[in-house]
């Protein structure tokens, strides 16, 4: 372990003027984290500083270009998946440091209280996760002995995952993301439904 590993420093993309600048610096430095969106301001959560692995969570706010300590996660979680769903942030599994993790925490920016949700059927690490349809999506990802094809969806009014279709290819470390397809005149008559698309 080297405590010097990780990042501090984030950097803001500008589409209209195609240029990358330099925010101010997260207030811990983090490596295998994940991030997302919530209430107009960026949730830093989990991941490891190098040492040990983190339950902490910081927020950036960009009109004040600050940022902020957020009530940490019940666990410590690196190699996690994180997403916005209908206002509260899940975390998704990942890695303690010792146990690849099925449990799945919901952060509600009302209260700023974390509790737990419905475990994954599959324990899973550098899992990818989106939000398709309202519901969680948390696709491959590693389970201690292989990469994972398998794919589970979360339904927050049931509280219960559901095994859906497995992907052609196993794969750790995915990235995901739903692009919706019907807005594209070329694929409008093929598919009219967004997709859930996945890439490592």
């Amino acid at each position: 372990m080297d405590s010097s590993k990780g990042a501090i420093q984030i950097e803001h993309y500008d589409p209209r003027k195609n240029q990358w600048s330099v925010v101010a610096p997260m207030v811990t430095r983090r490596l295998q984290f994940d991030v997302a969106v919530v209430g107009g301001n960026l949730f830093v959560v989990g991941g490891r500083d190098g040492l040990k692995t983190l339950n902490t969570v910081e927020c950036y706010n960009p009109k004040t270009k600050q940022w902020s300590p957020v009530p940490s996660m019940s666990t410590h979680r690196h190699g996690l998946g994180v997403a916005t769903l209908n206002g509260p942030l899940y975390a998704v599994g990942g890695h303690d440091g010792w146990s690849y993790l099925s449990t799945v925490e919901r952060f509600d920016p009302d209260t700023k209280q974390w509790s737990f949700v419905s475990a994954m059927t599959t324990a899973r690490s550098t899992v990818g996760v989106a939000i398709l349809n309202g519901r969680l999506y948390a696709v491959g990802g590693r389970d201690g002995s292989a990469c994972l094809n398998s794919v589970e969806s979360y339904d927050p009014h049931t509280n219960k995952w559901t095994m859906n279709c497995p992907m052609l290819k196993r794969r750790g470390g995915v990235g995901v993301a739903v692009l919706d397809i019907s807005c594209m005149p070329w694929v409008a008559m093929m598919h009219l439904q967004p997709r859930l698309l996945s890439s490592i």
